[in-house]
């Protein structure tokens, strides 16, 4: 069987109903999505109620929300600062893992950089 495709529509009121605060029952039984792709959706566009973080499903791999480029500057910002990465991840509340990818990340990105200047 393959897979259920669902609208941009759908996805987009299922997201401004979480976002209201609506349950995952609820939205689930006014949109006709399963209860467990909205969770993963949800996750992966960061969109639940205020005050209460998503909680991951058992033996489930997903991808968080994006970093923003407010959260990436003060990363770079806190860690030349000579911040641990355990507090730049507390004070943006994201993972550890996050935070410590993203500069492996953008570190790996100046270098291919430099090595191109120094190239030319």
């Amino acid at each position: 069987m393959g897979k259920r495709k669902y609208t941009d529509a759908q996805k987009a009121r299922a997201v401004r109903l979480r976002e209201d605060g609506k349950s995952l029952r609820e939205i689930a039984r006014r949109t006709g999505i399963n209860w467990k792709t909205l969770h993963q959706q949800f996750i992966s566009v960061g969109a639940y109620p205020p005050g209460r973080p998503p909680r991951r499903l058992k033996g489930t791999v997903t991808r968080g929300r994006a970093i923003t480029p407010a959260e990436d500057a003060k990363i770079r910002a806190m860690a030349l600062a000579g911040t641990r990465v355990s507090h730049i991840a507390r004070a943006l509340a994201r993972p550890v893992g996050t935070v410590r990818y993203r500069l492996q990340s953008a570190a790996a990105i100046e270098e291919a950089q430099t090595a191109e200047r120094n190239a030319r």
